[in-house]
């Protein structure tokens, strides 16, 4: 049994302090709530979307690096996930990996990389990303062994998405040959009009399929004409919907033994639940 908090937290792009403060507060929560794992959204300390901040001031990934091993040192006897925007080490491609950092007991045990890049939409992430080349990382707690994707990298199953994928890989399959009980996705998913649907449908869908227990950490708040619905989650191994956290707000969401309160969803996305069709056709929120 492992006691979980989905931290989903409102963070100010390039202002890695903030951020930093926020995710150490949760932690020192977390911790008095003797809780094993806290999950952070993807990108939590720099913040999302940042546009080109980070690549004009180099500064920031700097303070970055050093608030990631400031908040390291806080992690005795809990495990940590925390999105950051990870410097590349090789030349000629980009400058970053999108990346989520394992942290236990005082140190980085692991490092999951976002595979699947998406450039579309409001979505710029291959200006700033390299894609990573390995398969999906995981790592134990108490006997447990634990997968993580990163937001679009759950985006891709074939037998869920039937048109034709401009992603050649399925991260989430690929992980699923290390055998993990549990997927994570760190996500940082900006809402708009019917996309709970296609949400909870291809979540549930995944969760049933390989009968794994599948939790979804999304960032809440609105930044650069986008806004992030939060309503963070987890589906147990039948697929059904077993914790969900408020919409459009911080939370603090605990669950224990795969079981939490489902909070409610704001009125209208409830409504999108039984849409049949999903599209590009976005109408207004």
């Amino acid at each position: 049994m492992n006691k979980i908090v989905l931290a989903q937290i409102n963070t100010i792009a390039g202002n890695i302090d903030y951020n930093a403060d926020k995710i150490k507060f949760n932690i020192e929560k977390a911790k008095s709530d003797n809780a094993d794992l806290i999950i952070f959204p993807e990108l939590a300390l720099m913040g999302y979307p940042f546009g080109d901040i980070f690549m004009r001031h180099k500064s920031i990934i700097e303070r970055q690096l050093e608030e990631l091993n400031n908040i390291a040192s806080l992690t005795n006897n809990i495990t940590a996930l925390i999105g950051f925007a990870e410097p590349t080490e090789h030349s000629g491609g980009k400058p970053f990996y999108n990346s989520v950092a394992v942290i236990q007991n005082g140190k980085i045990i692991n490092i999951a990389r976002k595979r699947l890049l998406p450039n579309y939409c409001e979505f710029n992430d291959y200006r700033y990303f390299e894609p990573a080349k390995e398969t999906p990382e995981t790592f134990e707690l108490n006997g447990e062994k634990f997968g993580i994707i990163v937001c679009e990298d759950s985006f891709n199953d074939k037998a869920f998405f039937k048109q034709e994928s401009i992603y050649k890989v399925d991260p989430v399959e690929e992980l699923m040959k290390q055998h993990p009980s549990t997927v994570i996705n760190c996500s940082c998913s900006p809402t708009r009009n019917g996309k709970e649907f296609i949400k909870n449908s291809l979540f549930s869908s995944i969760a049933k399929k390989y009968k794994i227990n599948y939790i979804y950490v999304n960032q809440a708040g609105y930044a650069d004409n986008l806004t992030f619905d939060g309503t963070s989650r987890i589906y147990d191994k039948k697929g059904e919907l077993v914790l969900r956290a408020k919409s459009f707000e911080e939370d603090y969401a605990v669950s224990v033994d795969y079981k939490g309160q489902i909070e409610p969803l704001p009125q209208g996305m409830d409504e999108k639940l039984n849409i049949k069709t999903f599209n590009l056709n976005y109408k207004n929120d």
